[in-house]
């Protein structure tokens, strides 16, 4: 499935250690395996918001936030990423971390 999702999204082969699969919408959050929920992440961006999914897990769970508002929150750091906090670093040819991924497919997930 990996295999599926690179290409899905015009990841190179030689590039795609810089990423990991990950779900969009994370299971604690409601979200679900299907393939339509899983996206290839950059490495970096992931890293700038390590503990945003288990602080909005906290936030529903003692009903400090709604779950809309907690997969909104998602969205934005996902598709949004703070530029500024982003190392620095040779990242494989133009695939930076803000290399803007072709989203056209999860058109549904984005409510």
């Amino acid at each position: 499935m990996k295999r599926e999702i690179y290409l899905r999204y015009r990841i190179p082969a030689k590039c795609q250690s810089d990423y990991t699969i990950d779900h969009f919408y994370p299971l604690s959050l409601g979200g679900n395996n299907q393939f339509a929920n899983l996206w290839p992440e950059h490495k970096a961006i992931k890293k700038i918001r390590q503990n945003l999914e288990q602080t909005l897990y906290e936030n529903l769970r003692d009903g400090e936030i709604t779950q809309a508002r907690a997969l909104s929150t998602i969205k934005e750091a996902k598709l949004n990423p703070d530029s500024s906090t982003i190392a620095k670093g040779n990242y494989c040819e133009q695939f930076s971390p803000l290399t803007p991924l072709p989203l056209a497919h999860l058109a549904p997930l984005l409510f």
